[in-house]
């Protein structure tokens, strides 16, 4: 099946779709608004959410025309994320103690390299505007990852922050896709 063609989901995943969405906009936009609430609780509401997009790709995965390959994926990336999801809930201060710490050196990394990207490109290979801001969004990086490394309930909100973001434009997509009635791959054909 190519990548163009539209599969029509079933009646009942759509439902299913349609109802995890608005719960996964629901709990982002109680993360977004309360981001202090403390880490323990937003990392609840992350890990029930988890399940409940894990709990949808399976769904998916099972009522899916596609190939028995995307099929697979689906399952297979579907239950990684309830598994995610179950270890989060089983043990929410690691987790959120983990998280920041990836956060952090994600930040860490990608604002060392813009700079150093910003200060080894040549001027023919670059406009000097490109160069400065790329230096300057290395800078803000580089602030934000020693802020959050070192500052963990900094880091806690920031993370929060983020993934409730994440979280409100995965809900959205889910939502569009039950009510367009399109069945979503994720890989394979």
């Amino acid at each position: 099946m190519s990548d163009s063609q539209v599969v029509t989901a079933p009646k009942w995943l759509r439902i299913v779709q349609i109802t995890i969405g608005v719960a996964a906009i629901i709990l982002s936009i109680f993360i977004i608004v309360s981001p202090k609430l403390g880490g323990i609780t937003a990392i609840s509401m992350v890990a029930i959410t988890l399940l409940i997009v894990g709990i949808e790709r399976i769904a998916s995965g099972i009522s899916s025309r596609y190939s028995k390959r995307s099929r697979v994926i689906n399952i297979g990336l579907g239950a990684v994320v309830v598994l995610f999801g179950i270890f989060t809930l089983a043990n929410p201060s690691g987790s959120i103690n983990f998280m920041v710490l990836l956060v952090g050196l994600a930040l860490l990394i990608n604002g060392i390299v813009r700079i150093v990207d910003a200060l080894i490109k040549k001027k023919y290979e670059d406009n000097q505007a490109n160069k400065i801001f790329r230096l300057i969004v290395g800078i803000i990086s580089v602030a934000i990852a020693i802020l959050t490394l070192a500052s963990p309930g900094f880091g806690v909100i920031l993370v929060a922050l983020v993934v409730g973001i994440a979280l409100l434009i995965n809900g959205i997509e889910i939502i569009v896709a039950g009510i367009r009635g399109q069945s979503k791959r994720i890989l394979g054909k």
